[in-house]
C-alpha cells in the first residue's frame, strides 16, 4: 500500500509560462493529486517553493486552497524573496487531489535575465501499517515567468487576395480592404539581445 502522486505548478495560463512586467502581480498555483496507481494516503506533505530573486511574496493573506484540512505557512515575508514552505497533514485517496494558490510580485525594476524560473519541491511520507515502514516520497515542479521589458511589437500587412488592394483610398498607409477579402500579416517581437521573432498570421 503506497501513494502516487503527480505534482505540477501552474501560472495564470496554466502549465505554461506567463509574462509579467515590472510591478506586476502573478498568481501562481500547486496541484497536488494521486494517480491511478496510488493506493493509500499520503501523510506529512510540505512544499518548498524556492522563488526567484526578483519575484516577491505579496502576503500569506493572498494564500487560497482546497486541501483538507489546516495549511500551515512559512513565508519569507510580506515583499520578500526567498522559499516559501506549506505543509499539509494529510491528502487521502478519497480527497483525490488538492491545490494551493498565492500571488507573487515582480520587481520593480526588472533585470536580466529575462526568464524568472520557479521550481517547487514536494516531499511526503506513505501513512503508517502495522509492520510496514513508513516510506518517503518525492516530486518537483517547475514553471516560469517571462518579463516583457524591452519588447516591442509591430504588425505589418504582407498580402492580400486582391492583387490591386492598396492604401489611397481611404486613410493613408492604412491597407484598404474589401468584404470578405483575405488579409495576411507579419508579427514582430524585438527583444533584447537583437533577437527577433516572425509569426506569420492569415486572417
Amino acid at each position: 500500500m503506497e501513494p502516487v502522486l503527480e505534482f505540477v505548478k501552474l501560472t495564470e495560463n496554466g502549465p505554461l509560462p506567463a509574462t509579467i512586467g515590472a510591478g506586476d502581480t502573478h498568481r501562481y498555483t500547486l496541484e497536488i493529486r494521486h494517480t491511478a496507481d496510488s493506493t493509500s494516503s499520503a501523510t506529512d506533505l510540505r512544499i518548498s517553493d524556492l522563488l526567484d530573486p526578483e519575484i516577491f511574496w505579496v502576503d500569506d493573506s493572498t494564500v487560497t486552497t482546497d486541501c483538507p484540512g489546516t495549511l500551515d505557512i512559512n513565508s519569507p515575508g510580506a515583499g520578500s524573496t526567498g522559499t516559501v514552505e506549506f505543509s499539509l497533514d494529510e491528502l487521502t485517496l478519497l480527497t483525490g487531489r488538492c491545490e494551493i494558490s498565492y500571488d507573487v510580485q515582480a520587481s520593480g525594476t526588472l533585470s536580466l535575465p529575462l526568464v524568472f524560473p520557479n521550481t517547487a519541491t514536494l516531499t511526503w511520507y506513505s501513512a503508517l501499517e502495522t509492520g510496514v515502514e513508513s516510506r518517503r516520497g518525492d516530486l518537483t515542479a517547475s514553471n516560469r515567468l517571462v518579463s516583457v521589458i524591452d519588447a516591442a511589437l509591430s504588425k505589418v500587412v504582407t498580402g492580400t487576395s486582391v492583387p490591386r488592394t492598396g492604401d489611397a483610398a481611404l486613410t493613408p498607409g492604412v491597407t484598404d480592404l474589401a468584404i470578405g477579402e483575405r488579409v495576411s500579416y507579419r508579427l514582430r517581437v524585438r527583444r533584447r539581445y537583437h533577437q527577433r521573432r516572425h509569426v506569420d498570421r492569415h486572417l
